[in-house]
């Protein structure tokens, strides 16, 4: 009789496969990363600390907001609400118009190409719903560029509504910007007026706006 495996004299029993190491790696390397995934989860998911009641020394480290041009010069100009609030839009200040908000956000546009684009759609609903707020908007900005695309798109927009109240505007205000009268001009030209354009012309100080007016209303009158 042949004894069983593992009795004395018997042959040996045969031994378990061991597990092979890399596998055991990729398990653990499998489950550290699900504890990672889930720590994450926790972190980001987490609702944030309250705030801190801000400390009245003078030694703060919250830092200063961004400025953006002409943003800093309208929010110091802002006057304060009326105190009739019955009093008609037209006698408001254009900080109480629905478009400023979006006025001062296009001001904070860094690229110049995407605030040109920016103003230029913002001028065209605000001067549709109130043109006096978006003319006082556009002459408030800081000289520059950024003032120039402004009154010119004013100007553009302005006119092919009403381009006798925007040449009131300019000619009351004193806003005399060479581009910004010339598209006034020409768009008030092309409307089949250009007699009151060519007189609007005239009247204009001796500047470089009303050369430029003048040749936008001949262009406009030979088209």
């Amino acid at each position: 009789m042949i004894p069983a495996p593992g009795h004395p004299g018997g042959p040996p029993s045969p031994a378990l496969p061991a597990r092979p190491r890399a596998a055991r790696r990729k398990t653990l390397a499998l489950i550290a990363a699900t504890l990672l995934l889930f720590a994450l989860f926790l972190h980001f998911s987490a609702p944030p600390p309250p705030a801190t009641p801000a400390s009245t020394s003078s030694t703060s480290s919250t830092p200063a907001p961004l400025s953006a041009p002409g943003l800093e010069t309208q929010r110091a100009a802002a006057p304060a609400a009326p105190a009739d609030p019955a009093a008609s839009p037209a006698d408001l200040p254009f900080t109480s118009s629905p478009h400023y908000p979006a006025a001062l956000a296009v001001a904070g546009l860094v690229d110049p190409v995407t605030r040109a684009e920016a103003t230029e759609a913002l001028l065209e609903t605000w001067v549709a719903a109130n043109p006096l707020h978006a003319a006082a908007w556009a002459a408030s900005l800081p000289a520059g560029t950024f003032r120039d695309d402004a009154l010119s798109a004013l100007m553009f927009h302005w006119a092919n509504r009403e381009p006798a109240a925007a040449a009131a505007w300019m000619s009351r205000t004193g806003v005399d910007d060479p581009e910004a009268t010339s598209v006034l001009a020409g768009r008030w030209a092309a409307a089949a007026a250009p007699a009151p354009a060519a007189a609007w012309a005239a009247s204009l100080p001796t500047s470089e706006a009303r050369p430029q007016a003048a040749a936008a209303i001949a262009t406009a009158w030979a088209a």
